[in-house]
């Protein structure tokens, strides 16, 4: 680790029950990642939401300039479709042990990559806010811990040419079996569009019917499916998402239990005794009661697809900056089709390569 360290940008601190820490990201070095991680400690052994959702959002400014804006579902969605690997979150809404969220922003294609970084010394006072609301995911915690560490160019000298840059770009009120058609801005190359319907107990093809990509008003067209045949596009270059909760069971009247995959799901429940598992149909995120005869815990594995109801549209190799979607004096849109059974709020998430 010579040539790189872990830095600490926040130590583990109670911020309180809600509200938005800011740090300034005052360091010299070059970071190719940083790590916000956020833990409750369990009161109540009833779920109420995913771990994430205690994260609101996470921004990274410099003044009026955004350099990344995601909620804590979108960031750890965004960050298995970047490295294709399932972040540790210990999933434990057991008291009183604590329920971990962990969220990765990632600068670069890899970690330690020296072509693709975040250059503080580019910027005027860049910043790192994170908003928190400790109850979201279990109710009435007795306490949190927030820290921040990032990964840093040390002893080797790296001279980046620019940062991969998230944001969300915009959000809408679905229409059933409606299009929807949203401008892309052509200030910086693509590298990957996300789109999220999140939705409790409804299967992808219920909330999005199609999606197509058009530039230049469909003079080309680089992408044009309907929502199944992306996700089984996705399945291939993707691995299955693979989850793990601990819940406290509750005597005869059962919990839901909140998950991260939302498609194509499959479960399993260890340590348990006379342990029913129900509700186990395989697509959303609240779709599993767990009741027993005997007061305890269950260990529950699940394996899916989709993490938080997000899709991704991955542009070209995504290791080649020159393959991504350049849009520089052309026109792009993104299309979607309502399903037939739309809910809830849709959001779009765009990664570009911001250059220096």
């Amino acid at each position: 680790m010579a040539n790189q360290r872990v830095a600490t940008i926040l130590s583990r601190t109670d911020v309180g029950a809600s509200g938005v820490h800011t740090e300034d990201l005052n360091l010299r070095e070059v970071i190719s990642r940083i790590r916000v991680r956020f833990g409750v400690i369990n009161s109540s052994g009833t779920p109420t939401e995913v771990a994430a959702q205690n994260i609101p959002k996470i921004e990274i400014v410099d003044g009026s300039d955004v350099l990344f804006s995601l909620s804590g579902i979108q960031a750890q969605a965004l960050d298995f479709y970047q490295t294709g690997r399932v972040r540790h979150n210990n999933g434990s809404y057991v008291v009183p042990w604590e329920l971990i969220a962990n969220f990765y922003i990632n600068f670069g294609r890899r970690l330690w990559d020296p072509d693709l970084a975040l250059d503080p010394k580019k910027f005027n006072k860049p910043q790192i806010k994170v908003t928190f609301d400790e109850d979201v995911a279990t109710a009435a915690p007795t306490a949190n811990y927030l820290s921040i560490l990032a990964d840093v160019f040390d002893e080797k000298a790296v001279s980046p040419n620019g940062f991969l840059m998230s944001k969300e770009l915009y959000s809408y009120a679905p229409a059933s079996s409606g299009w929807e058609f949203i401008p892309l801005p052509k200030d910086w190359p693509y590298r990957k569009l996300m789109i999220e319907a999140r939705a409790a107990d409804l299967w992808l093809g219920a909330l999005i019917g199609e999606v197509k990509l058009s530039e230049d008003n469909d003079k080309k067209v680089p992408l044009d499916l309907i929502v199944q045949e992306l996700e089984n596009w996705l399945r291939d270059l993707f691995p299955r998402y693979v989850e793990h909760l601990a819940v406290d069971l509750v005597d005869t009247t059962g919990i839901y239990v909140y998950i991260t995959p939302t498609q194509g799901i499959s479960i399993n429940g260890y340590a348990y005794t006379k342990a029913g598992l129900y509700e186990a149909v395989p697509f959303g995120y609240k779709i599993y009661g767990c009741v027993s005869s005997d007061i305890g815990h269950q260990t529950i594995e699940l394996v899916g697809d989709v993490p938080h109801g997000c899709i991704a549209i991955p542009m070209g190799d995504q290791n080649d900056p020159t393959d991504w979607w350049d849009l520089a004096g052309k026109s792009g849109e993104l299309q979607i089709k309502g399903g037939s059974a739309v809910t809830g709020t849709y959001r779009v998430v765009t990664e570009q390569y911001r250059k220096y």
